[in-house]
């Protein structure tokens, strides 16, 4: 049928600026990104329908399937456009909390619509928000949300396991790695309690557990199934840990640690959980700043691994993640012992940091795990309950009491295989484990042995957005609300009333077995619903619900469909590797934006600040006059990007205070800029003062993405650098700190990076933790190098060519070889230029205090671009606003130390970018291997 989009009969203005209009002549939000002619879904393009559904044939608010956001609106409609709900139409409006679902109709990549420079503000937050809760979660370990039809087209968000456990597929294989840890050696690192403990009620052990509950949800039951949930739940807890033990490989520890020169210290690894990194994934209670979720909760790990076989697996764990499991998204740290000498001469490594760091973890109250009781004639039944579903009853019976011979279980097929010869209770637990596994789908989030190509428990949802409503099983959850549950909803409980899906899967996420009500008790326990509790709270379950309708494998057509290419592809598809290994918990990627109101003839911009000519911002003409412009109070406006500078706690710092006119405390700010901005008419480059804003001026602010470590462990890097000796100012901790990257595309080499992502190596002597190993893939690390161009702006392609200011293939001219020596002369001086501070190949700095070290300038010709060592060089705080590096090439007056390094400032730059860029191969050149092995040949003659 085709679709009618008539909505503009009575939406009038609804592409058109605000004129004050009450709806439906009002204009439609956003129209900087919806309808506006200038924005991605221009109305003459798009319409209306294609997002909110309705019926667009229609010319009356009455017929046109409009759906109430709340009850009083739905009151308010009938008494004011005798609304009512339309029958027998399958695509109503869609109620205004879920309108962002509609949006993956088109985006299917999902981090497209994130936020991004065009658009600071997410498009759609609820959206997003549900989407990183399924991914977090692993909703798609029990439901398949596969983006690709049997055809291999792009129908929608694709969020399938690796490797795909769904249908086969034209399309790509799935990505997506299982969201809990690996249970294939689960005996060598819980005890069977504590994996009991675990199962039966994930909260005890681990209140903000992510993983559901799949036991003790007794509400909806009725007797005699309330009766037969308390006898059989037990048997299944005790037969899962029989199975997982039964399947349970060993694995070889890593070698054990040497001789140390200290004993093992809670307070050192305090201190290293703390400033290696492990507060970006973890949380634990001795860090109540630390809120990440992306790992759990490690405050009462070391009461789960009590057992000398659990330390051993943490202990190898620490060392090497992957040795354990090798898809683990964790990251190798290194943690590494230093070397001491000892008194009777024999070398010792010590203190070991892993032990120090197990130490930390270990010291916690022991934890009692309980192990369910059960009854042995429960778990006979359950046996028999299993076999009846495989073979007649009597055949059942006797297989329960005598066994099954190998023949018999080869022709049954499934798990009977693990009942063949003598009963006992032993095999019968593992059986019912196995099945239990199955049942409640444990392996959509663990890796276990014998369910590698288990298929997904639960009902697809790549198209449950279009699921017709007359498919829902509803059951007599009417009578639940009534009888059993808190209307605490009154929204949900109307569409449920109504049949509606929202109320089903509003529902179906609050409490998922109440759909059992008054029928648990008419089926076989084997047959109730199964699906686990999350602990969504309302806020989370509607942003998973947004995402859940928006799955409809309903694309429009190709022309609709957003298919981002050149750099923002790239950062769509990078951005996808980002959120698998977490990057932005330590790393800035985007910085933090103040929007600021002020009196342009009261507001004193930063003094300006010597700079070459080339490095000063350039603004267009009108950007200059709109800077100037203002409202109605006398208020401009502008836009600062950067940093706060903060105070020792971490704190916005208070540069100064004062009182209004009313009494009122007013708070002056600091803010460093990292790229340049217009007030009042006046450019303002980045690597100057800071701009001082009163906190009154600020309107907004958008918090920046990323770098939530670097900025909890800024306080504790100020006072470590200064109890190591450093005379360290505020601003300098955040060199020693995981750095911001948003220029990181046109500051290195592709072709470093995506090695350097793969192999990591020390970069800043002074930093306090170093770059773990992630073990990415080259196809993502490859991704991830196309990221950071196309988020810096790098022109395309992204290529590791060598940069054009190298002199690799020109000859070293004597001019040209003076010219270097000069430059040398700078670099290896030890007194006032770069050998003070930085590495340089075999040499390091004796006497600079450990946090003032310096990169190796011996790597930077591979690691740096021509263009940005350039600047750098030039400017140093143009670049890196925190820096410390001085600018030692003036802009203007006298040059840098004109008799020993000829020519202006200009010259010296050229000279010292290009011996850098060249240090390898001007060393090369200074002797060749002719003269290396004459040389060689007549010392050898004239030795005796």
């Amino acid at each position: 049928m085709a679709r009618f989009d008539r909505c503009t009969t009575c939406h009038q203005g609804i592409a058109e600026p605000d004129r004050g209009f009450p709806q439906p002549f009002s204009s439609h939000p956003r129209l900087d990104l919806y309808l506006g002619s200038h924005s991605p879904h221009p109305v003459d393009e798009f319409g209306c329908t294609i997002c909110h559904d309705g019926q667009g044939s229609a010319t009356s608010f009455r017929w046109a399937s409009h759906t109430p956001n709340a009850l009083h609106d739905a009151t308010r409609w009938r008494r004011e456009h005798a609304w009512q709900p339309t029958e027998h139409w399958e695509w109503p409006m869609l109620p205004r909390r879920f309108l962002e679902s509609r949006c993956l109709q088109c985006h299917h990549e999902v981090t497209d619509l994130e936020p991004s420079d065009r658009y600071p503000d997410a498009p759609a937050p609820r959206l997003l928000a549900g989407y990183h809760l399924i991914r977090e979660n692993g909703c798609f370990g029990c439901h398949d949300i596969d983006g690709y039809d049997a055809a291999g087209r792009r129908i929608g968000p694709d969020m399938r396991l690796e490797p795909s456990v769904a249908a086969a597929t034209d399309g790509p294989p799935g990505t997506l790695r299982k969201a809990g840890p690996s249970l294939r050696d689960v005996a060598q690192k819980l005890t069977p309690a504590m994996a009991m403990d675990r199962t039966a009620d994930p909260r005890l052990f681990l209140p903000q557990t992510r993983m559901p509950r799949l036991f003790g949800l007794h509400a909806h039951l009725t007797d005699p199934a309330h009766d037969d949930a308390h006898r059989f739940e037990p048997v299944e807890i005790q037969a899962i840990v029989a199975y997982l033990w039964s399947v349970s490989e060993s694995i070889e520890p890593l070698p054990a640690a040497g001789r140390f020169a200290e004993d093992a210290s809670p307070a050192r690894g305090r201190n290293l959980f703390q400033m290696q990194g492990c507060l970006a994934c973890h949380q634990h209670e001795a860090f109540p700043e630390g809120q990440s979720a992306v790992g759990p909760d490690l405050s009462r790990i070391g009461a789960k691994y009590a057992t000398d076989s659990g330390k051993a697996w943490l202990r190898d764990l620490l060392l090497d993640p992957t040795h354990r499991s090798p898809r683990t998204p964790m990251p190798h740290v290194p943690l590494e012992p230093v070397r001491w000498p000892q008194a009777d001469g024999e070398p010792a490594e010590g203190p070991d940091p892993v032990a120090d760091v197990m130490a930390f973890l270990l010291d916690v109250p022991p934890y009692a795990a309980a192990a369910p009781d059960y009854r042995p004639a429960d778990l006979d039944e359950l046996v028999l309950q299993h076999l009846t579903r495989v073979m007649p009853q009597a055949a059942a019976v006797a297989a329960w009491r005598e066994g099954l011979s190998e023949s018999e279980a080869q022709a049954l097929g499934g798990d009977t295989e693990l009942l063949v010869g003598r009963p006992s209770l032993k095999k019968k637990l593992r059986y019912v484990g196995k099945r239990t596994v199955a049942k409640r789908g444990c392996y959509g989030c663990h890796d276990i042995p014998g369910f590698d190509d288990a298929p997904p428990i639960g009902p697809a949802l790549t198209d449950w957005g279009r699921k017709r409503e007359t498919l829902l099983a509803f059951e007599q959850i009417d009578r639940y609300l009534d009888e059993v549950a808190d209307d605490t909803a009154p929204f949900f409980t109307e569409a449920i009333r109504r049949r509606r899906r929202e109320g089903f899967l509003w529902q179906k996420l609050r409490e998922p077995r109440s759909f059992d009500y008054r029928q648990a008790a008419g089926k076989p326990f084997n047959e109730w619903l199964t699906m686990g509790q999350f602990d969504f709270t309302p806020e989370q379950r509607e942003a998973v619900m947004t995402f859940v309708l928006g799955l409809t494998a309903d694309p429009p057509r190709a022309t609709y469909v957003h298919a981002p290419e050149g750099p923002r592809r790239a950062v769509v598809k990078g951005r996808h590797v980002l959120d698998r290994f977490a990057c932005a918990e330590c790393h800035t990627l985007r910085m933090e934006q103040w929007s600021i109101a002020y009196d342009p003839d009261r507001f004193d911009p930063p003094p300006p600040h010597d700079d070459f000519d080339w490095l000063l911002p350039r603004f267009s003409q009108e950007e200059i006059e709109a800077s100037r412009a203002v409202d109605d109070r006398g208020l401009a406006r502008a836009t600062l990007t950067g940093m706060p500078r903060l105070d020792d706690e971490g704190r916005i710092a208070i540069v100064d205070d004062d009182m209004d006119e009313e009494g009122n405390e007013l708070l002056l700010h600091a803010f460093t800029l990292w790229e340049p901005a217009v007030l009042a008419g006046e450019p303002i480059a980045v690597g100057g003062a800071d701009v001082l804003v009163w906190h009154h001026q600020i309107e907004r602010r958008r918090p920046a993405w990323g770098g939530e470590l670097a900025r909890m462990l800024y306080p504790a890097a100020l006072a470590e650098a200064r109890a190591a000796g450093a005379q360290a100012i505020g601003p300098e901790a955040w060199g020693w700190l995981p750095p911001p990257l948003p220029h990181t595309g046109k500051a290195v080499q592709p072709s470093w990076l995506h090695e350097y992502l793969q192999r990591p190596y020390v970069i800043r002597p002074a930093a306090m933790l170093r770059m773990p190993h992630y073990h990415l893939s080259p196809e993502e690390a490859g991704k991830l190098v196309d990221f950071f161009k196309a988020a810096a702006g790098a022109e395309l392609p992204y290529t590791g060519a060598p940069s054009p200011r190298r002199l690799r293939d020109e000859p070293l001219t004597a001019d040209r070889r003076e010219r270097f020596g000069e430059a040398m002369r700078m670099l290896l001086d030890t007194q006032a230029y770069c050998a003070r501070c930085h590495r340089i190949g075999d040499y390091t700095p004796g006497e600079a205090v450990p946090v003032s070290l310096a990169p190796d300038l011996a790597q930077v010709a591979p690691r740096l671009q021509a263009e940005f060592l350039y600047r750098w060089l030039a400017s140093p705080a143009s670049v890196l606003p925190y820096t410390v590096m001085p600018a030692n090439f003036p802009p203007t007056g006298r040059s840098l130390d004109p008799i020993r390094f000829p020519g202006d400032s200009v010259e010296q730059l050229e000279r010292m970018t290009d011996l850098l860029l060249n240090y390898d191969w001007y060393l090369k050149q200074q002797q060749s291997i002719r003269e290396r092995i004459d040389d060689a040949g007549t010392a050898a003659a004239d030795s005796p």
